[in-house]
């Protein structure tokens, strides 16, 4: 295991651990999802029943489908939509009115899903029940992705962006560009013309060596290869 991927934390007892992933340059972010573990081996075996007992009580399942209506209306109503949040034909009206909205046809389907949900467990049927909230689970993942796609398409673009282009160039290639640079000296005056000759040669070195490289990275090259 990769010791620099994972921060460990422990309370002041020591008996529980709290573990989070940790990412970007020299791992030095930490991810806001968390795993808790607890040890309870020393705990008599008649109070651990209790502490699970506790603990699968907590998971109240008509508190958690409330918890995704809560959700997905606090985003309808973000909208500022001519609409009313607790009209009972509101899936309809979302469906057939509203799909230029982003996440607006996920949202109705998460909606849709509750309302299911909710029937079942009124009449008792639990069977039918949990497979709506399995289908639940999966509507409000995809209306998640929905409302964050536009900002994971960014970086995944640019990603691909930084990975697809080169970001350095051989001893030769800055000899090349520099020659250039200097060569516009006679031809870009007057107010700004450095930043202006800088980009120009930035434009030069993308399409010449399809190398990719910044305004601070070429001044300051060219700074070391006139003092050599």
């Amino acid at each position: 295991m990769d010791k620099r991927k994972i921060k460990t934390t422990k309370s002041s007892d020591g008996k529980t651990k709290i573990t989070r992933n940790k990412f970007g340059s020299s791992y030095k972010n930490s991810s806001k999802l968390q795993t808790v573990v607890t040890d309870i081996s020393e705990i008599p075996l008649d109070e651990q029943k209790d502490i699970f007992n506790d603990i699968n009580l907590s998971y109240d399942v008509q508190h958690m489908i409330s918890n995704y209506e809560k959700g997905i209306k606090n985003f309808i109503s973000s909208l500022d939509l001519d609409i009313d949040i607790e009209d009972q034909w509101l899936v309809g009206t979302l469906k057939k009115d509203y799909l230029d909205h982003k996440g607006v046809i996920q949202a109705a389907n998460c909606l849709f899903e509750i309302q299911c949900c909710r029937s079942y467990f009124r009449v008792e049927k639990y069977k039918e029940a949990c497979a709506n909230l399995a289908r639940l689970v999966d509507a409000y993942n995809k209306f998640f992705f929905a409302i964050s796609e536009a900002t994971l398409s960014i970086g995944k673009n640019r990603t691909e962006s930084f990975i697809n282009k080169n970001t350095k160039l051989t001893d030769q290639q800055y000899e090349e560009s520099f020659i250039y640079l200097e060569s516009l000296e006679s031809k870009i005056t007057g107010h700004g013309c450095i930043g202006r000759r800088v980009k120009k040669t930035i434009k030069y070195i993308d399409e010449t060596f399809n190398v990719t490289l910044s305004e601070r990275t070429i001044k300051d090259k060219h700074k070391v290869w006139k003092s050599r």
